[in-house]
């Protein structure tokens, strides 16, 4: 099963190095042979949109930006990152990480028999 990630990201500069790191495992441990992670920056002027891209041209291949030129909301951003996902299964998250990533692996390992939640 292929998995998407969602991740709206408006000034989120001090959260994105962990954001890929953590993205990653959680993928790795849901067995997931392919898997996408769609940063949807809504028009920050924090730099993070360019860090965005920055990450994706380091040869980190999942990562797909997506750029509004303005901010325009929260759910804005949601609807174009799943706009955007065509996996199997899509997560969504937040980039501030209010929810925790134990949680994540946790509804994976549920949605998917071979995750490992550890």
């Amino acid at each position: 099963m292929t998995l998407s990630f969602v991740y709206p990201v408006y000034n989120e500069m001090e959260n994105l190095p962990r954001l890929i790191p953590e993205t990653q495992r959680i993928a790795a441990g849901a067995s997931s042979p392919t898997t996408r992670s769609w940063l949807v920056d809504d028009g920050s002027t924090d730099g993070s949109g360019v860090e965005i891209d920055r990450l994706a041209a380091r040869s980190i291949p999942q990562i797909r930006p997506v750029h509004h030129g303005r901010n325009r909301g929260l759910g804005a951003a949601i609807v174009t990152g799943l706009s955007h996902a065509t996996k199997d299964l899509v997560l969504y998250m937040d980039s501030d990480f209010p929810v925790g990533w134990e949680e994540a692996r946790a509804i994976l390992s549920r949605l998917l028999p071979d995750a490992d939640d550890s």
